[in-house]
């Protein structure tokens, strides 16, 4: 039935990885990303296998991301979150308990359910339990006060990151959103003729630099239904920043082009600056295509700006494991196993971690190491051919020039937050 539906819908032939975010890589501009799809006409399945076989693959990513959204967030997930991305240096107990309660605040405002109840002291006293030797705990005397940190020494480390992933898809696109807010404002400071508004910055550019870090990290979760563009969950996720006051809306001024804050929300707002070509097109229209840009600026609440650290540091560890392997590659000889790369990818996030090189001491994962060779491969940084039933890599034309692997590293490295 679910095929038969998709035969009679005009289908979006969706873009590989390499097709949608080398251009953006090699012009070193993340807004020069493509246009996520292509609408084609409604294909035979009878005789169309390859287009069959995708059908059947965004069904069940979809069943996936569904599941996905479905998994309760658990106490154990909030307190792991909090001590590696928070407070990773350490913090009372009492400001601990604080967090935790705005945090599952946080995650029931955001539709997703928790897996615990009661008193939110007996509750994060019961995780601290269950995260073991994963936390340090001692006591102050003066203010008789407990103090708790995350054991960042592996193995320790691994595990507390494991119980903080299952909090990530909550916050995940406003962390990509984040992440592109930190290379927005970081250009906009660069930028000699940005004027004096620097910390001011063009949505539009903002939501396709977010849509090119979505297509990076697509390896690590689903961060979209198959049906949805990134540029769509992008826009929702800084529509919820800025109903939450971490970004404030403004407005181009007509006469000399400087951006002025507005008091507007963004609802009351979006009617009038939303322009589709007819009404009998609003569905077939490119999400926002026609939508005028508008200006954006980061909130100067302290509170605010410590939320979209908080978001930043989130997707440390992947960026860190990848901007990594793309150093990695500036001496690679090939060809070579992807089992064996792999493995040599991962004892060299592991030498980084020994020689506190690393930042984020979990960047370390073998999980991770395959991810960043799996999303290489689908960049087309590796050519892959089959060899006794093995993948062989090699690097790609592409990057054969130092230069492109350079191009390469600046991109991820620029949504870092170091």
């Amino acid at each position: 039935e679910y095929l038969e539906n998709q035969r009679q819908k005009l289908s979006p032939a969706p873009l590989c990885l390499e097709q949608a975010l080398l251009p953006a890589i090699l012009s070193s501009r993340p807004i020069d990303a493509v246009t996520e799809s292509v609408v084609s006409a409604a294909p035979d399945l009878r005789v169309d296998s390859a287009i069959r076989r995708q059908i059947i693959t965004n069904l069940a990513n979809h069943v996936l991301f569904t599941a996905d959204q479905c998994c309760a967030v658990m106490s154990t997930h909030i307190v792991a979150c909090l001590l590696l991305y928070r407070y990773r240096e350490g913090v009372s107990l009492s400001v601990l308990v604080e967090d935790f309660f705005s945090m599952k605040e946080e995650v029931l405002a955001r539709d997703f359910d928790l897996g615990f109840s009661g008193s939110c002291e007996d509750v994060v006293m019961h995780a601290i339990h269950l995260l073991g030797n994963s936390v340090v705990i001692t006591h102050t005397a003066p203010s008789n006060e407990f103090f708790i940190a995350p054991n960042t020494n592996i193995p320790a480390v691994f595990e507390l990151n494991f119980y903080s992933n299952g909090v990530l898809h909550v916050y995940i696109t406003e962390a990509i959103v984040a992440s592109a807010l930190h290379v927005e404002l970081n250009r906009r400071t660069a930028d000699v003729t940005s004027g004096p508004s620097v910390e001011t910055i063009s949505q539009e550019r903002l939501l396709r630099t977010a849509a090119a870090l979505c297509y990076l990290l697509s390896n690590e979760g689903m961060i979209a239904l198959p049906c949805q563009m990134f540029y769509q969950v992008c826009h929702e996720a800084v529509q919820r920043l800025v109903t939450y006051g971490v970004l404030l809306v403004a407005e181009e001024d007509q006469e000399d082009g400087s951006p002025n804050l507005t008091e507007s929300t963004w609802d009351n707002k979006m009617a009038e600056h939303v322009r589709w070509r007819s009404d009998e097109e609003d569905e077939d229209s490119d999400f926002g295509e026609e939508q005028r840009d508008r200006y954006l600026k980061v909130s100067p609440a302290e509170e605010h700006r410590g939320f979209l650290t908080f978001l930043q540091r989130l997707l440390g560890p992947i960026l860190e494991a990848y901007s990594s392997a793309a150093s990695f590659i500036h001496n690679f000889s090939g060809p070579v196993t992807e089992r064996e790369f792999t493995q040599n990818l991962h004892r060299y996030l592991l030498a980084r971690t020994e020689r506190k090189v690393a930042v984020y001491t979990e960047s370390a994962t073998l999980c991770l190491a395959r991810n960043a060779v799996k999303t290489f491969v689908d960049l087309g940084v590796f050519k892959v051919h089959k060899e006794n039933r093995n993948n062989i890599l090699d690097l790609s034309s592409t990057f054969l020039p130092q230069g492109n692997r350079h191009k390469l590293l600046d991109f991820i490295m620029a949504f870092m937050l170091l």
